[in-house]
């Protein structure tokens, strides 16, 4: 028996992708409730292999497992373990001998370490190998990367310990390169890869400032630069308002803590979790130097990202309270929702309907609808032809919108 541990977004995933690729697989948790998130795959995934996962509440079951996967998500602001922690004290009665465990919850440096410290102290009479699995899956192809990863990073005790023979089973079919190091190093390279994507979008960011002033274009720029061996075709060179959602960022604060803890200087987290926090001040600028007071202003896109529901560290949150003081705001999304607590704005459930009466579309995700729009349609019903595009998703028909003023990021 496979046990997934905590059913979260990463435990669903993983669970499901599992069930799918290698037989019978039981998610266990402590509330029967669960959230079928909108990641491209995962539903047809969930329906297709139903007779091979399986859910439970009963941590007992546990017993029957020889390795178990511990998949629960940690919050993204705080980076707080006071639920894994719970839920693992929940499961370490019921360990059996020789199991195999997995962590695969981000997690700071040193935490596998010290579950491991805290496991023996509870259960002395357990034998486990435990081990830290470096999850790189992103909201909107979780499904895909966990199945087809680039590589497997597994952290051990010790970096010479052989990897479990029952494992180690598992981690062969999924055909990849298989990186062994100590957890220390696998904890740290977590943080590592997410500081150098944070950095490098942030970096984007100030480039395509410098385009905007000369003339120049990002786009062009960006396809340079993924040429070059050094960089690379799927490095992050997409300017954007922020860096959303938390995963990213959750990183600042896992290194920052570390920093204070070790008594040394975070350098460069402090200079881009600053620059982050700023950057939804580009589309503030913008708004109010071509839109009038008391206009009304039109927002596509309330999620962090196309294919998700969510609306954590979302720039369109960060908008709406800025700008709901000076305008009418209306909104379209297909699937998000903005939190409860923001009133001062229009949900709107047609995207046409919502450029009604508008002076300016402020596009904030880029949900593959926007892409072919109607523009002539748009123009009968906007009342100013303002367009602010912060992702890019119309660059492609930037020669079409001759009618409307288009501002798209590092377009100069």
């Amino acid at each position: 028996m496979i046990a997934f541990l905590g059913l979260s977004h990463l435990g669903l995933v993983t669970g499901v992708s599992w069930a799918s690729k290698f037989g019978e697989t039981w998610g266990v948790d402590t509330s029967k409730k669960i959230i079928l998130y909108p990641e491209p795959g995962l539903a047809e995934l969930s329906k297709k292999y139903s007779k091979n996962y399986h859910r439970t509440t009963d941590f007992s079951l546990i017993r029957k497992s020889k390795i178990i996967f511990i998949t629960l998500d940690t919050p993204l602001a705080s980076n707080s373990t006071k639920k894994l922690d719970s839920l693992i004290d929940k499961a370490i009665p019921n360990f059996g001998n020789n199991i195999v465990i997995c962590i695969m919850s981000q997690v700071s440096v040193g935490y596998t370490r010290n579950l491991s410290l805290r496991i023996t102290q509870k259960r002395p009479d357990v034998k486990f190998k435990l081990y830290y699995w470096l999850n790189t899956i992103i909201v909107g192809s979780a499904v895909e990367r966990f199945l087809n990863p680039e590589r497997i990073i597994i952290g051990k005790e010790k970096q010479e310990t052989p990897i479990a023979p029952n494992l180690l089973h598992y981690l062969k079919k999924f055909r990849c390169p298989i990186l062994e190091m100590n957890y220390e190093s696998a904890e740290l390279t977590k943080s590592a890869i997410n500081l150098y994507l944070a950095s490098s979008i942030i970096t984007t960011n100030t480039i395509a400032d410098y385009c905007e002033v000369v003339g120049a274009d990002i786009k062009d720029i960006t396809k340079a630069m993924k040429l070059d061996a050094r960089i690379g075709a799927k490095a992050y060179l997409t300017p954007t308002l922020r860096i959303s959602g938390g995963h990213l960022e959750r990183e600042f604060i896992k290194l920052k803590k570390l920093a204070k803890a070790k008594k040394i200087k975070s350098g460069i987290v402090d200079a881009l979790t600053r620059l982050n926090e700023r950057r939804f001040l580009w589309a503030v600028e913008r708004i109010n130097k071509l839109v009038s007071n008391k206009s009304i202003i039109t927002i596509w896109g309330l999620a962090y990202k196309k294919n998700s529901d969510s609306t954590y560290n979302a720039p369109s949150i960060k908008l709406i309270t800025a700008l709901n003081k000076n305008y009418s705001l209306q909104t379209y999304d297909p699937i998000a929702k903005v939190p409860g607590h923001i009133k001062e704005y229009s949900r709107i459930d047609d995207k046409y309907e919502a450029l009604r009466n508008t002076s300016c579309l402020l596009i904030l995700t880029e949900w593959d609808e926007f892409k072919d729009f109607d523009l002539k349609k748009a123009k009968r019903i906007m009342k100013n032809k303002v367009i602010i595009d912060c992702v890019g998703i119309l660059y492609d028909r930037k020669e079409e919108l001759n009618n409307f003023t288009y501002i798209c990021m590092g377009l100069g």
